[in-house]
Order: C-alpha cells, then sequence, then structure tokens
C-alpha cells in the first residue's frame, strides 16, 4: 500500500488547488519558515477525519478555509483529496485504488467522499481499523509529538502499543458490550418495577374476590329480616294515624274562639296609635328647631376659633417680615462690597488671557509649516518603497518557476498511463454489478409495503397515545395550579379571619365591648360597614381615619349603656354615631366638579347608614388627575369642599392644604367582612374545578395503560417487519453505492486525464517560460535593487529626524493651549460671579419692597379680623339663651310621647298573651300534622326503600299480618346491624374474579421475561471477560516485541554499550498501565528523560517509534520538522535510519533543511509562495 498523492484547495494558506505527488521510498517537502508546510500535515489529519481544532492549530473548525489576501477573495469551501495504491491488499476493500476525500463549507456543513462517494466518518475510520493511518495514530509525528511521547502525556506510549498490538477493534467492541450491557440492565430494573406493581395488584385483587363473595351472603339475610320487620311497621301505621285525627278535631274549636277576642282589643290598639302619632309629630318639630339652634351655634363656634387663629398666624407673619427686611439690608451691603472686588481682578484677568492668545497663534504656524515638510519626506519614501517591493517579486517569480515546471511535466506522463488502465478495470466491474441489482430489488419492494403498513398501524396507536399523555401532563399541570392557587386563598383566608376574630389592631375599649356577649358583638363599626374599589381605598381610609373605630348604634339608649360599661370596667374610651339622630338632617344635593368623582358614588354601604356617610362624605370628591392638587383650579366652586387625591397623599380645602407619605398599612382596614365572603366564595371554586380534574386524570390514566399496552404489541410487529426490509435493502443499497461509486470513480478518472493532458500541452509551450522575455537580466535587477536599498536609508533617516522635530513642537503647542483655555475658564468664572450677585442685590431689593406692602396690608387685616370676633361672641351668646328654652319645650313634648306609648304598650302586652294562646293551638295542630306527615313519610321511605332494596311493591303487602313468633323489636336491631355493617364494607369490585385470573397469567409471564435478561446480563459478562484476556494477550506480546525492537535501535542510533527501557508500572493490570521510558545514552545516567539534550530526546523518540514500525509497519509515516533539534551528525543517523526503513514503509519528510534530502531522495519544494 503507498501514498500516491494529496490534493489541496481552500485549506488554509492553499488559496488555489496543489497537488503534491509522493513517490515509493522518502519524499520530502521543503521550504523556508512560513511557507505553508505545516499544513500540509494538517491537511492529511484533517482528511482522515481528525475532529480536535487544536490538533489543527486552530480555534474553530471554519478557520482553516482559506480566508483570502489583500488581493484575493475568501474561499467558499475547504477540500482536501488523499488517494492511496491499494497493492498489497492492506486496506479491506476491492479497489486497487482508493481516495478519501472532505470538504468543509463555510455555512457550517461538512461531508466526507470514498472514491467521491458521499459517506460517513465511521466508514472512513473503518476502513483504516488495524492499519496504523488515521488522524491520530503513530503514522504522523510532529515535533511538539517528541515531548508527549517521551513525558507520555495522555498515555501517549501506551495508545502507541495498542496501535501497534491491533487491539482497538477489542476496544470497539468491549465498549458496545458495555452499552448492550447498560441497555439490558436498564431493561431489567423497568422488569423488576413492573414486576413488583404486579404483584401489589395481584394480592390486592385476591383480598377483593374474598370480599366480594362475603358482601353478596351479608345481603341476602338483610333482605329476609328486614321483609319481616317491614309487616310490623305497616300494622303500627295504620293504627297511629288514626289517633291523630281524632286530636286535632278538638284543638281546631279551641282555635277559633282566640281569633274572636284578638279582633277586639286590635280595635282599641288602633285608636290610641293614632292619638300617639300625632304627639310624635310635635316632638318631631320641637326637636327640629332645637337642632337647627345647635347647628348655628355650633357654625358660630367654628367661626370664632378660625378667627382667633387667622390673627395668630397675622401676627406671627407681621415679626417674621420685620426681621426678614434687616437681615436683607445687610446682605444687599456685603455684596456691593464683593461685586466691586470682582470687577477690578476681572480687568487684570482679561489683559493676561490677550498675551497668551497672541503666543498660542505664533505657535501654531510653526507647527503648521513644520508637518508640511514632515508629510513630504514620507510620501517620498512611499514611493520608494513600492519599487522596491515590485523589484523583489520579479526576481523571486523567474527563480522559482524554473525549477518546478520539469518536474511536474516527468509525473504528469506515467499518471496518465495509470490512470487509462484504471478506467478498463472499473468499467467491468460494472456490468458484474448491474446482473447482482436486477435480481434483489423485486424482494425488497414486497417487504417495504410490509413495513409500511406496520408502521402506519403503530403510529396510529402512538398518536392517540400521545395525544393521551399530553392531556393527561395539561391535567396534572392544571391541578398543580389550582391547588397553588387553593392554597394562597386558604392562606389570605385564615389570617384575615384570625386578625377579624382576635381584633387585632383596635383598641382596649373597642376589644372590651366586642367580647361582651351578644349585647354589643355585633353591634357594627364604621370600618366594617363600608368598602370601595381598591383604587380609592387609600384616599377615602385617609380622609374617614379619625371616625373608623366609631361604633354605629341605633338609639342614645345604647351608647350610653356602653359608655357605663367602659367608665365601670375602666377600660377607656369610645365613640359612637347615633342613627335615630341622624334622621333629621336635611337630604343631600350633590354638586358636579369638572375633573372630579363625588366620593358616594365610589363607596358601598348599606342603604340603613345612608345619612350617616351622607354626612362624613357630603362634600368630599376625588381628583381624577395628577397627585399635584395645587393645579387645580378651584376657583369656580361654591360652598365648602374637600378635594383628595387618588392615592390619598394629598388634601385639600378652601383654606386647607395637607399630605404626605402613606403608612404600609393604609388601604387595608375597610370591607374586612366583605373580603373574607369572597375569599370564601373563591376557595370553594377552587376546590370544585380540583375534584373534576382528579377525576379527569383517573379516567386518563387508565385509558393510558390500555393505550400503551396496544402500543406495544404493534412496536414488536413493526420490529420484525423491518429488521426483514432493513437487511434486504442494506444489501440493495450496497449494490446500488458500489455502482455508484464505479461510475462516479470512471467519469473523475476521465476527468482528471483530461485536465492532465491539457496541463502538459500547456508546460511544453515556448512563450510560458521565463527566458522568453525580452531585454530580462538578473543581474541588473539585483544591481538596481541594491541601489534603491541605498536611497531608502537615507530617506528613512530625514524622515525619523522631521518627525521627532513635529511631535516636540506640537506638545509645546498643546501645553501653552491648555494654559490659554485655563486662563479663559477663570475669566468667565469671574463674570459668572459678579453677575450672580448683581441678581441678587436686585431681587433681595424687590423682595424688601414687596415685604413693607404686606405689612401694611396685615396691619388693616388685623383691624378687620378683631371686629368680626366681638360680633361673632354677641351673636354665640344670644343663641345660647335660645337653645335652653328650646330644651324645655322637648322635655314636655317627650314626657307627652311617651305616656302615650306606655298605654300602647300595655294594650299590646294583652293581644301578645292572646296571640301565644293562639299561636300555641296553631303549634299543636301543626305538631298533629308534623306527625301525620313524619308517619306518611316514613311509609313512603319503606316503600321506597322495599322497591330499590328489594324490587317490592308496598301495597302488595299492606294487608298481610307479621309472623307472631318472630320478635318486632329483635328484627329492628338485626336488620339495622345488617344494614350498619353493609354500609361500612366499603366498595366492591363486582369484577375482581376474572381480573385476578388475568393479573395472574400476565404476572407468570413477566417472570420468564425477567429470567430471560438475566441470561442474557451474565453472557454480556463473559463476552467482556473474553474481550480483555485476549486483549491482555495481543497487548503483552506488542510490548515485548517494540521493547526489544526499541532496544535495538537506540543502540544502533548511539552506541551498544547505551542504556534504554520500557516499563510497565503495574504489571497485574497491563491495559490500565503506565509505561516509563528509560534512556542512557553515551554513557550517560540521567535521573529523568528531561535532563536530555534536544536531539537525544528526538532520536529516542525516533528509536520507540521505529520499534513499533519493526512490529508494524505503518503504510506511511509523515515527520513534521522532527530533525529541527539535531545537528549535522544527529541528522545523518536519522537520514540512514529512515533510508533504512523506507523500503517497507513510505517516508515524508516536512522539513526547511534541504542538504540532507537532496536526490536520490525526491525532493518537492513549496511553490506555493504568493503573498498571503
Amino acid at each position: 500500500m503507498r501514498l500516491t498523492t494529496l490534493e489541496i484547495k481552500g485549506f488554509k494558506s492553499f488559496g488555489d488547488k496543489v497537488t503534491i505527488h509522493f513517490d515509493k521510498g522518502v519524499t520530502a517537502v521543503v521550504g523556508p519558515n512560513g511557507s505553508g508546510k505545516s499544513n500540509v500535515v494538517d491537511a492529511i489529519r484533517w482528511v482522515l477525519g481528525e475532529q480536535k481544532t487544536r490538533m489543527l492549530r486552530s480555534e474553530k473548525m471554519e478557520n482553516i478555509i482559506f480566508n483570502g489576501t489583500k488581493n484575493r477573495k475568501p474561499a467558499n469551501l475547504a477540500e482536501v483529496h488523499l488517494t492511496f495504491e491499494n497493492n498489497k491488499g492492506v486496506l479491506s476493500t476491492e479497489y486497487s485504488t482508493v481516495c478519501i476525500s472532505r470538504r468543509l463549507y463555510r455555512t457550517g456543513e461538512s461531508e466526507y467522499l470514498l472514491n467521491n462517494v458521499t459517506c460517513r466518518l465511521k466508514d472512513i475510520t473503518d476502513l483504516f481499523l488495524d492499519t496504523g493511518i488515521g488522524s491520530d495514530s503513530y503514522a504522523i509525528i510532529e515535533l511538539k509529538m517528541i515531548d508527549e511521547i517521551l513525558n507520555d502525556r495522555n498515555n501517549t506510549i501506551k495508545f502507541l502499543l495498542e496501535e501497534a498490538a491491533g487491539i482497538s477493534k477489542y476496544k470497539i467492541r468491549k465498549k458496545q458490550t458495555f452499552q448492550k450491557l447498560e441497555e439490558t440492565d436498564a431493561d431489567l430494573n423497568r422488569v423488576n418495577d413492573l414486576l413488583f406493581e404486579i404483584e401489589k395488584s395481584l394480592k390486592q385483587l385476591e383480598s377483593q374476590a374474598k370480599k366480594t363473595q362475603k358482601f353478596y351472603r351479608m345481603k341476602d339475610e338483610y333482605k329476609e329480616v328486614s321483609m319481616a320487620y317491614s309487616l310490623y311497621a305497616v300494622r303500627e301505621f295504620r293504627e297511629s294515624l288514626q289517633d291523630l285525627q281524632k286530636r286535632e278535631e278538638s284543638i281546631s274549636d279551641e282555635k277559633l274562639q282566640h281569633h274572636v277576642d284578638l279582633d277586639v282589643i286590635e280595635a282599641n290598639i288602633q285608636k290610641l296609635k293614632t292619638e300617639s302619632l300625632e304627639k310624635e309629630k310635635n316632638l318631631s318639630t320641637a326637636q327640629k328647631e332645637l337642632n337647627d339652634i345647635i347647628l348655628l351655634i355650633t357654625k358660630n363656634e367654628n367661626e370664632i376659633k378660625n378667627v382667633k387663629e387667622k390673627i395668630s398666624f397675622l401676627h406671627d407673619k407681621q415679626k417674621q417680615l420685620s426681621h426678614q427686611n434687616v437681615t436683607d439690608e445687610q446682605t444687599i451691603t456685603e455684596l456691593n462690597e464683593s461685586i466691586t472686588s470682582l470687577t477690578s481682578e476681572k480687568t487684570t484677568e482679561e489683559e493676561a488671557l490677550k498675551n497668551l492668545e497672541h503666543q498660542l497663534s505664533e505657535m501654531k504656524q510653526n507647527v503648521e509649516d513644520n508637518k508640511h515638510l514632515y508629510e513630504d519626506s514620507v510620501g517620498e519614501l512611499k514611493v520608494l518603497n513600492q519599487q522596491l517591493h515590485e523589484l523583489r517579486q520579479q526576481i523571486n517569480r523567474y527563480e522559482t518557476q524554473a525549477a518546478v515546471r520539469q518536474a511536474r511535466s516527468n509525473s504528469i506522463g506515467e499518471e496518465l498511463k495509470r490512470l487509462n488502465d484504471q478506467i478498463q478495470t472499473n468499467e467491468n466491474k460494472l456490468a458484474t454489478l448491474d446482473q447482482e441489482i436486477a435480481k434483489i430489488v423485486p424482494e425488497r419492494e414486497r417487504l417495504e409495503k410490509d413495513s409500511a403498513a406496520a408502521k402506519k398501524h403503530r403510529d396510529d396507536f402512538e398518536q392517540k397515545l400521545r395525544e393521551t399523555e399530553n392531556k393527561l401532563r395539561t391535567l396534572n399541570q392544571q391541578l398543580a395550579e389550582e391547588k397553588r392557587k387553593s392554597d394562597v386563598k386558604t392562606n389570605e383566608f385564615e389570617l384575615t379571619k384570625n386578625l377579624l376574630e382576635k381584633m387585632e389592631g383596635f383598641p382596649e375599649s373597642i376589644k372590651f365591648l366586642k367580647s361582651q356577649g351578644s349585647q354589643f358583638k355585633h353591634v357594627p363599626l364604621v370600618s366594617e360597614v363600608i368598602s370601595c374599589d381598591d383604587e380609592y381605598k387609600n384616599a377615602i381610609e385617609n380622609y374617614l381615619e379619625p371616625f373608623l373605630n366609631h361604633f354605629i348604634v341605633q338609639n342614645t339608649r345604647e351608647a350610653w349603656e356602653a359608655l357605663q360599661m367602659l367608665n365601670t370596667s375602666s377600660k377607656g374610651r369610645a365613640h359612637f354615631f347615633v342613627l335615630d339622630n341622624l334622621k333629621s338632617l336635611p337630604t343631600l344635593s350633590v354638586k358636579d366638579i369638572a375633573g372630579c368623582k363625588h366620593a358616594l358614588s365610589l363607596t358601598d354601604f348599606d342603604g340603613a347608614y345612608s345619612k350617616l356617610f351622607e354626612h362624613l362624605l357630603g362634600n368630599v370628591y376625588l381628583y381624577d388627575g395628577n397627585d399635584d392638587l395645587s393645579q387645580f383650579d378651584t376657583s369656580s366652586i361654591e360652598g365648602s369642599y374637600i378635594l383628595l387625591s387618588k392615592n390619598g397623599k394629598f388634601l385639600r380645602q378652601r383654606y386647607v392644604l395637607a399630605g404626605g407619605s402613606i403608612g404600609l398599612g393604609d388601604g387595608k382596614r375597610t370591607g374586612k367582612q366583605k373580603n373574607l365572603q369572597k375569599l370564601s366564595d373563591e376557595i370553594k371554586a377552587h376546590q370544585e374545578v380540583i375534584d373534576s380534574l382528579q377525576q379527569q386524570i383517573a379516567a386518563t390514566e387508565k385509558e393510558q395503560t390500555e393505550q400503551r399496552n396496544t402500543f406495544s404489541e404493534a412496536g414488536r410487529n413493526v420490529s420484525k417487519t423491518d429488521g426483514d426490509f432493513a437487511r434486504t435493502s442494506g444489501q440493495v443499497n450496497t449494490l446500488n453505492n458500489n455502482r455508484e461509486f464505479l461510475v462516479q470513480a470512471i467519469e473523475y478518472t476521465r476527468t482528471t486525464v483530461n485536465q492532465l493532458t491539457e496541463e502538459n500541452e500547456n508546460l511544453n509551450k515556448p512563450e510560458e517560460h521565463p527566458e522568453a522575455i525580452k531585454g530580462f537580466s538578473i543581474e541588473s535587477q539585483r544591481s538596481e535593487l541594491q541601489n534603491l536599498l541605498d536611497q531608502q536609508k537615507i530617506k528613512q533617516d530625514l524622515s525619523n529626524e522631521l518627525q521627532k522635530h513635529v511631535s516636540d513642537m506640537t506638545n509645546a503647542y498643546n501645553q501653552k493651549n491648555i494654559q490659554f483655555f485655563q486662563q479663559q475658564n477663570k475669566l468667565q468664572n469671574i463674570s459668572r460671579d459678579i453677575s450672580f450677585k448683581s441678581n441678587q442685590v436686585s431681587n433681595l431689593t424687590r423682595s424688601r419692597e414687596e415685604h413693607l406692602i404686606e405689612l401694611e396690608g396685615i396691619t388693616q387685616q388685623l383691624k378687620t379680623l378683631h371686629e368680626q370676633q366681638h360680633t361673632s361672641e354677641a351673636f354665640f351668646k344670644e343663641h345660647t339663651e335660645k337653645k335652653s328654652s328650646a330644651e324645655v319645650i322637648v322635655r314636655t313634648q317627650e314626657d307627652d310621647y311617651y305616656k302615650s306609648k306606655g298605654e300602647i304598650d300595655k294594650e299590646e302586652k294583652l293581644i301578645a298573651e292572646k296571640r301565644k294562646q293562639k299561636e300555641h293551638s296553631d303549634g299543636i295542630i301543626r305538631e298533629i300534622h308534623n306527625q301525620i306527615n313524619e308517619l306518611r313519610l316514613k311509609m313512603a321511605s319503606l316503600k321506597e326503600r322495599l322497591n330499590i332494596e328489594f324490587n317490592i311493591v308496598l301495597e302488595e303487602i299492606m294487608e298481610q299480618e307479621p309472623n307472631p313468633e318472630l320478635d318486632a323489636e329483635e328484627l329492628r336491631t338485626r336488620s339495622e346491624k345488617l344494614k350498619k355493617q353493609l354500609s361500612d364494607f366499603g366498595p366492591i369490585n363486582p369484577m375482581a374474579l376474572e381480573s385476578f385470573k388475568e393479573i395472574k397469567e400476565r404476572h407468570d409471564f413477566i417472570v420468564k421475561e425477567q429470567e430471560d435478561l438475566k441470561n442474557a446480563k451474565e453472557s454480556l459478562l463473559k463476552t467482556i471477560a473474553e474481550i480483555d484476556n485476549t486483549a491482555k494477550e495481543k497487548f503483552m506480546e506488542a510490548y515485548h516485541a517494540v521493547r526489544e525492537n526499541f532496544i535495538h535501535v537506540f543502540r544502533s542510533l548511539f552506541s551498544e554499550e547505551d542504556n534504554c527501557d520500557l516499563i510497565l508500572t503495574d504489571l497485574a493490570n497491563p491495559l490500565e498501565s503506565d509505561v516509563q521510558i528509560i534512556a542512557q545514552p553515551k554513557g550517560k545516567k540521567p535521573l529523568s528523560i528531561h535532563q536530555l539534550s534536544g536531539g537525544e530526546k528526538t532520536l529516542t523518540a525516533t528509536a520507540l517509534l521505529f520499534g513499533i514500525y519493526l512490529l508494524k509497519p505503518s503504510p506511511f509515516c509523515i515527520f513534521d520538522e522532527v530533525d529541527a533539534p539535531l545537528d549535522d551528525s544527529n541528522i545523518d543517523k536519522f537520514n540512514k535510519i529512515i533510508k533504512k526503513f523506507s523500503a517497507e514503509s513510505q517516508f515524508i519528510i516536512i522539513t526547511h533543511n534541504k542538504k540532507p534530502w537532496q536526490p536520490p531522495t525526491l525532493c518537492t519544494e513549496s511553490p506555493w509562495l504568493n503573498k498571503g
């Protein structure tokens, strides 16, 4: 087997297509550093399947595609073709020529080809398995790998020994066997789990079958006892019904007499109520007059209080303005002195700024002049450098083209002869393949139809199963979500309920009254009867804050009783709203305010409290705009008003503006009872949804189990039909692939012949030779090159000197420019200070004049307010006297009214007594009716029970007499006992016996499957042990042979007296043992392999590699600059041993050292030295 050609295009530095031909023996690829020699090795690694970008000296795989140059576009793909001559049959294929290819596109797509036929990476790996060829085998050795071998990094030595021993296939088989073992263990675990579940169900069904038999025996006995007792019950019903009908007639006569007495008493009460109503109207009129007087007095008191507050406020403001005027006068004097000082300083600094500006202008002109001189010098230097570059390129092209042309022409002639022979051989093979394909295609078509039908059947069941699983998953998710929501609402409900029961956050007085039995437990607070939307809660609660803990009672008596209890028990103070007292308030007339909503339209409360909240919120509005109430125009609003912002932060009245931040508890004190009921309803709704979902899940799980059993059976049928079809298809595909491979190989070979013929004709054209250029002389070109180099040096020195001078002047200019801006900023700061202080003087003067005017206005306002205070106090005294007179009139009317109420109460007590007697008669009659209905209900229940439980009609046994030998009480007791036993018996499974039989059969089948899996596991463990033993034997044989070869080659490279060895650190477990190299060349005894010189390390590693080649020669071997650390003497040794082994293997040497590889070795110099 021999490597013949390597074709590279678009890979790394190879923008154009490059073909390298390899001959028998040794081929050297020689070129200077950076010419792309090592990219040849990378290309061979890559086409052999290398996947690690680190081994290709790249960060990512896309980087290996040619990225373009200054004058060339990037390539769209990278491709490499590697051709072998399989003349010794090393590769397991019938073809004498094998070409492997790999392509990578910029889109990330890649493909592998075998003889121009698309294949998998695994196909190429299998082809070269145990041949010594691979992307990571010992066939490719780089300089950096010398250290990896000697240091045994990543067990490199053991890997090389395994390759030589040929145990790679055993490692692959062992890995595959371990995978099968893991699959078998997984199947065994699934079977064990299934068996556990079946055994649990088996025990349950056995218990259910026994329970069902016992239930039916008890049910028969219960029917017999119940029928006997029912005859006694029917006889008792007939006797009791006759007694109750006689008693009902007697009580009906007494009820009629009570009804006549009631009519007489009710007529007398009606007359007394008419007289009481007239007295109540007189009392209401007197009470209204008293309330009007109290309202006027209260209003007058508020006016007196407001006047006093205004007077106090104006006095304070008068003192403040007087003090402010004195302070402003002192400040104005100080500011005028400061302005004078700053004006003088500004004049000095302006003169300094003019001097700096003049100096800066002169320096800028000098910098510009020197920059022009420097730019002219740089332009001349660029022109000279371009001439040098073009002359060097012309000389290089002439020297490289002549040597390459002759070698290429000879190679093309040999390749054309070999390709023509190959075309004839492939055409004969193609005819044979066509005959084999025609025989096997009909059988494959029949099996394909069977397989498609089985898959459709399986897919139908799979779709149903997937839909059921999705449905079950969705139901479980919905159930979890509903439970989470229910838990959240339940926790919120319990917390709210606990706070209400414990009265958390309420004063001690409220807790005490709420705990006093039924008297005050149900008396509401203001916070309990009002609620509103969350959007307005903060605003409403903040405004009603003083009243939220007030009790709401019906009359004054209830409030006085509570106050007496608090006083006696020393439990603090409480406040009450009396609903009876609020009835006299006039009906509220709501006015609309643009941009606002009335508070009563946003709140919710019972109609019984409407007067109370009209009193509290009658003039309260919520502003719809932003929080800034100060911008709202209130000039058009008539009467009193209160404006609230929606978030509750601010409040505004005609003369008051209040507000601030909101507390954490704001918005959470009202509507707790309503919220509690809402939470209870939501919890019930969630629980109903949860119960429904659980029922759906149970039904869906049962359906899922049935579908899985059906799907498993369909899957086994598909596996059988697929296996038959895959086996036949594999044969057809193999034949078709081989045919396509041959067709493409013939087409590709013919294309290659045409290309090579055309290339050979072009090479022999005389006009393509460089010598054809007229007037070309290499010596005159070199002389001109030296002349240009001398001129370049002179121009470069001049340019450097000008650059330094421009840089120094620019730095000086920049420093002076910074100084100029600093002076400019200082002058601007002084001007700003003068302007600011002048504005302060003007503002203070204007403010002082405004204060004087305001003081005059305050004096006038104080005079007016004192007069208003005197008038209000006189009004208060007058109406206080009127209040006393009105109170006397109200008390007189109250006494007269309550006397009339007493007479009515006396008559009502009498009528209540008569009604009580009548109701007693009614109650007895109702009781008799109830007893009759109860008897009939019992008979109906008995009739329904006999019909439902035993399918017996009651009318058929109505006239039958009970058996006198049986006791009724014993029958009743026995019947109830049997009924309770049947009720407590619990649910039974009528299908238990049949289900028990079915699951028993399934249990026996799975036990047999379990035994089969255990036997399969034992067989796999034995196979793994056999693979380990075989691999161990082959590895030890290879180790001993390589060790002997290593010692022999090492001494041939150094001397017979030098020592070396390969040592296994763990002989008991050689496949997992590390391998240690010992080398002592030239009589040295180093403590470590690291103490050897670079050349000695290289020769030691070379000795180990050739020791492996002696055991198992690789068809070819590539050394990438391995000879770099060697001196002349060691290079000769390296050269001799390679030439010695080149009889058996093909060697390719990548080097920049041309001397040792002169002919007769084939020496190829790098021809791809274009820029980039």
